[in-house]
């Protein structure tokens, strides 16, 4: 198979430049997901077209949030063979019934990364919709009623209201981050600062894991251009 991407020397001078960073800030992990991201980019499926936000220069491959989650997984892996912390509360943290609904998005967020146009954004739309709303029906508990949003605490603590409120804000906000997924560091950069705050504020592993593999691909993204989140991201 071809390989839709010439390596020139500016190109090998950026990838030095991310396996430099990633070494200092997170060691051999760091370099081993650089590896893992500098092959992604090497593949000629899921591609990006340059002119497709009106932002890129370059064409890129739209499956930076697959190696997000595989990154993620394998630290989560990693803390689960050497006991850094106990697998009690769903993954460090979250519910396992908060995790259905986005796990469930980004699959169908990876079915059009890879072919893109495949599903209409009509049908998407409908998806997600129904996955959050089942989700959220059958676990009234994510419905964040202590918000402490002056107004809106009283909308959210009304289950029909509360419950459609939520499934509007979790798939308006997919929608809303996809659209600066082509600005390079943009999107990457704001979960990485979301995560750590997440991390500092509960403690949760999982949010931990999150910031490393969104930190890593921050760098990557920033550097190179040459991968993006994708709809799976």
């Amino acid at each position: 198979m071809k390989n839709v991407f010439i390596f020139s020397e500016k190109d090998l001078f950026k990838m030095s430049m991310c396996l430099i960073l990633s070494a200092i800030f997170f060691g051999i992990s760091g370099l081993l997901v650089m590896m893992l991201l500098q092959w992604l980019t090497r593949q000629s499926y899921a591609e990006d077209i340059q002119d497709k936000h009106g932002i890129s220069h370059i064409s890129a491959s739209r499956l930076g949030g697959a190696a997000v989650f595989i990154c993620t997984l394998a630290l989560i892996f990693s803390a689960v063979i050497t006991e850094v912390t106990l697998f009690n509360k769903g993954a460090y943290g979250v519910f396992w019934i908060g995790w259905i609904a986005p796990l469930a998005c980004a699959a169908l967020g990876l079915v059009e990364d890879i072919k893109n146009n495949h599903l209409t954004p009509r049908f998407r739309l409908v998806v997600m919709s129904l996955i959050f709303g089942l989700i959220i029906a059958v676990s009234p508990s994510l419905v964040p009623v202590e918000l402490n949003v002056f107004g809106l605490q009283y909308l959210l603590n009304i289950p029909v209201l509360g419950w459609f409120l939520t499934v509007i804000f979790c798939v308006g906000f997919i929608n809303a981050v996809n659209m600066a997924d082509g600005a390079n560091g943009l999107l990457p950069g704001i979960l990485t600062i979301s995560f750590t705050i997440f991390y500092l504020e509960t403690n949760g592993f999982v949010y931990a894991a999150l910031m490393t593999s969104c930190g890593l691909f921050t760098i990557f993204n920033l550097i190179s251009g040459r991968l993006i989140l994708g709809d799976a991201g």
